[in-house]
């Protein structure tokens, strides 16, 4: 036996090991999501560079600007739906408020 077997466990460990296993996928996507989101936010900044505006023109350079910040909206609003998916037992919900 390993010792966490051993261990008395309470009647929410069969519901925590549940949500754990719910949450895991999302927690995977919401990593994915948030990297993608971060190299779009460095990506933006180095659009708004005068060298860039310098090699691709203002208006084209606007364009680029504009449809990376409807896409980095949109991860955003996608992150935010995936947590709210995320399952949790009212326990911990009280434990994190305080």
């Amino acid at each position: 036996m390993i010792w966490q077997s051993i261990i008395k466990r309470g009647k929410s460990h069969g519901r925590r090991k549940k949500i754990a296993e719910h949450n895991k996928p999302i927690l995977t996507l919401l990593r994915t999501l948030e990297d993608e989101a971060e190299t779009l936010r460095i990506d933006l900044s180095i659009q708004g560079t005068s060298r860039m505006i310098e090699t691709y023109g203002f208006e084209n350079q606007m364009d680029t600007v504009k449809e990376m910040q409807r896409t980095l909206s949109k991860i955003e609003d996608a992150i935010n739906d995936k947590k709210k998916e995320l399952k949790e037992l009212p326990a911990d919900k009280i434990k994190n408020k305080n």
